[in-house]
């Protein structure tokens, strides 16, 4: 290979490289200017010096194509490593390496929220870090203060390059072990942001509110996430991250960082979080999900009692925060002993409704003061909100700073499982659970087991679910399940379980994992929708009165079939599409969308996604938590 071949593939290379890393930022791949020629030695990387006899032999990385000295071991330009024998030990090393972790934050961001100084915000965390390394975990401090230089417009595609450098720089070796603790919200450290793929516009507004999804989970690769398979090993780190409401600060450094991070001490010198007793809330229509959701976990042993109680799992609407005296008494002892909360209820994005809810307001941040429970789990819709919140109007956030929480899971946009409690039969054949309830128990089964980290499992549970679940559910809307929910807290803290309460959890469930190309589903409008309005009468008489007899025949089977099993009436439907995707075996499937929106009490209102094929058989029905 000549030269001018050589040059040629190291700018094909770095092209396909910054391709791939750089995946929608509008970046221009030009070309770069021809070197001078010089003698080239394959075997070395490495051209031979000029006749100056002071000078010293150059390389060029592979990476990013700037010169390097030839006995570099890293890209002083992007922290590449340079050293391949020494490369494949950091990269194969099977897991990264247990007991290391990163802590990401920029201390002059944090300083100027709290109103305070850097030397106070640094203080804080180096004490933390110290502490830790007593224990045995050692954490890198990546203070984005001192590398403002580095991250060019400051998207969150920045902040994973500089990352990226920081692991090579420092020779970490990466994988799922290594935990990212991102210390900071989204205006300190930015929270990757994406369209959310599961997003259907709403008839009552909030739109803002769930057009984007939040996901930390992008820290955890490096480059375009391939969509085919979500490969636990080849991840470069778990995250999880310490999140602050945006703006200026109300409370103190001291109060919030050194009592959150003074507490991890506590439970990392208690070598974890004690688990053997988890606590189940579910809304009354979804109980099966919810029974799917805590099947192994250690929950109270409960009598059942009509609408109160029923298999381990409390009931609300009859469990409400305004419930009867004899209810409440019971139900405050369990929360009081619980070391895990798990919610399988309603959750709004009005800045004043805070709680979650069934029928009404079902648990409220008040009633956060009546549990010792470090653990809490919830899949419902904005049920880990933050961004746009003040602190009082975020469970998450007032969990974790007011209320002793070490380790909050849930989503940032409205989470989608199943519709309601089914009576099966040949015609209505579905899984208990599906999606936000199916990744949950994943997750939970994990966190209780505790032999991984809270970031390693909730890393493992999101891919675990991801490759078993797209055989039986929509691309799209799995991988929205994925992106939405973030875990909250310190992702190196793991549980001490109880032994005895969790024997019978099944560490397999039979699943299978496959490789399955992503199959996205094109949708077309054909009635509906808040911008288009139906002439001479609803959407309804539309449906009624359509040209397309399987709309009309549709019709008249989710008459039949579908309203009383959902208790929505035909007026509540909104929006009807027509799909086009195909199934797992490439064939080609086309279908139905009925959207209906239906407004409970409490002003809480549920948007239904119904899947029906061309013939108007019933696929699946879905429902925002």
């Amino acid at each position: 290979m000549d030269i001018d071949e050589r040059m040629a593939s190291l700018q094909n290379k770095l092209n396909n490289r910054l391709k791939n890393i750089n995946e929608n930022k509008g970046i221009s791949f030009g070309s770069f200017p021809q070197m001078p020629f010089q003698e080239f030695n394959p075997l070395q990387n490495t051209f031979a010096p000029d006749n100056n006899p002071c000078a010293s032999p150059t390389s060029f990385c592979p990476d990013c194509g700037k010169p390097v000295p030839a006995d570099a071991k890293f890209c002083p330009e992007c922290g590449s490593c340079l050293d391949l024998e020494n490369c494949e030990e950091v990269y194969s090393a099977g897991g990264g390496e247990d007991g290391v972790g990163i802590i990401m934050t920029d201390t002059r961001l944090l300083a100027l929220k709290y109103k305070t100084n850097s030397a106070e915000i640094k203080g804080i965390i180096e004490d933390f870090i110290d502490g830790c390394h007593n224990m045995g975990f050692r954490w890198h401090m990546l203070d984005i203060a001192d590398c403002q230089n580095e991250i060019g417009e400051a998207t969150w595609m920045d902040y994973s390059d500089v990352l990226e450098k920081f692991c090579n720089r420092n020779a970490l070796k990466k994988g799922p072990k290594l935990s990212l603790f991102i210390i900071g919200g989204n205006d300190v450290i930015p929270q990757p942001c994406e369209d959310n793929p599961c997003y259907t516009p709403s008839t009552w507004g909030g739109d803002e509110y769930q057009e984007k999804v939040y996901s930390d989970f992008y820290y955890c690769f490096y480059g375009k996430l391939k969509l085919d398979f979500l490969d636990y090993n080849k991840a470069r780190c778990n995250v999880a991250r310490l999140p602050l409401e945006s703006g200026e600060m109300r409370s103190t450094a001291e109060h919030d960082l050194a009592g959150y991070l003074k507490r991890v001490l506590e439970c990392m010198d208690n070598n974890g979080i004690d688990i053997g007793r988890a606590v189940m809330t579910s809304n009354v229509d979804w109980i099966p999900a919810s029974r799917e959701m805590s099947r192994n976990l250690p929950t109270e042993c409960l009598e059942d009692s009509e609408d109160e109680v029923l298999d381990n799992m409390y009931i609300s609407p009859d469990v409400v925060a305004e419930m009867n005296d004899d209810l409440r008494e019971q139900y405050y002892s369990s929360l009081a002993d619980a070391d895990m909360l798990v919610f399988n209820l309603h959750g709004a994005c009005q800045p004043n409704m805070s709680g979650f809810y069934s029928s009404e307001l079902a648990f409220s941040t008040y009633m956060l003061a009546e549990t010792n429970a470090k653990i809490f789990n919830t899949v419902a819709c904005w049920g880990a909100r933050y961004i746009k919140y003040k602190r009082e109007q975020s469970m998450l956030l007032t969990a974790l700073y007011n209320n002793g929480v070490m380790l909050y899971s849930g989503a940032c946009v409205p989470a989608m499982g199943k519709c309601g409690n089914y009576q099966h039969d040949s015609t209505w054949r579905i899984q208990p659970a599906a999606y936000s309830e199916t990744f949950m128990a994943r997750f939970a089964e994990y966190q209780c087991i505790g032999t991984m980290g809270a970031g390693e499992a909730f890393l493992k549970a999101k891919c675990d679910y991801y490759n078993t679940s797209r055989a039986v559910e929509e691309d799209e809307i799995t991988l929205a399940t994925v992106l939405m929910f973030n875990l909250y807290g310190c992702p190196a803290l793991r549980t001490i379980p109880n032994t005895a309460a969790l024997a019978e959890i099944q560490n397999e469930d039979g699943s299978k994992m496959y490789r399955i190309p992503f199959r996205p589903r094109k949708k077309e409008v054909v009635m509906g929708g808040r911008d288009k309005a139906q002439p001479g009468g609803s959407i309804l008489d539309a449906v009624r009165g359509a040209v397309d007899n399987n709309l009309r025949q549709i019709h008249e089977v989710i008459v039949d079939k579908l309203y009383n099993a959902l208790d929505v009436t035909p007026r509540e439907l909104f929006l009807v599409e027509k799909y086009t995707t195909t199934d797992i075996e490439g064939n080609l499937q086309k279908g139905y969308l009925y959207h209906y929106d239906k407004e409970k009490t409490y002003n809480v209102r549920t948007h239904i996604q119904v899947s029906l094929d061309e013939a108007g058989n019933i696929r699946d029905a879905i429902q925002t938590k």
